[in-house]
């Protein structure tokens, strides 16, 4: 399996700032919504929504753990779980 963080990526010049979210959901059968949430008015917007297939939702958990988990100087996991 190719690692995906030794890949070029490249990010087209209208994708380059993104869009700003503040909170996000994972939604059965779709994936992840990005969101804005305002709470003063209680209401969310999606700003962005990423399809993928179900069996690829695990890949995304790992791989985000593993990266707050770095952001955070805790040692990267193994299958989900911290390896010290």
């Amino acid at each position: 399996m190719t690692d995906i963080r030794k890949t070029q990526v490249e990010v087209e010049a209208s994708m380059q700032h993104g869009s700003f979210a503040n909170a996000f959901r994972v939604v059965k059968e779709v994936g992840p919504d990005f969101i804005i949430f305002t709470e003063d008015c209680q209401a969310a917007r999606v700003v962005s929504r990423v399809r993928v297939r179900r069996e690829f939702l695990p890949t995304i958990r790992k791989t985000l753990s593993d990266a707050l988990m770095e952001l955070e100087g805790v040692p990267p996991t193994k299958e989900g779980q911290p390896i010290h």
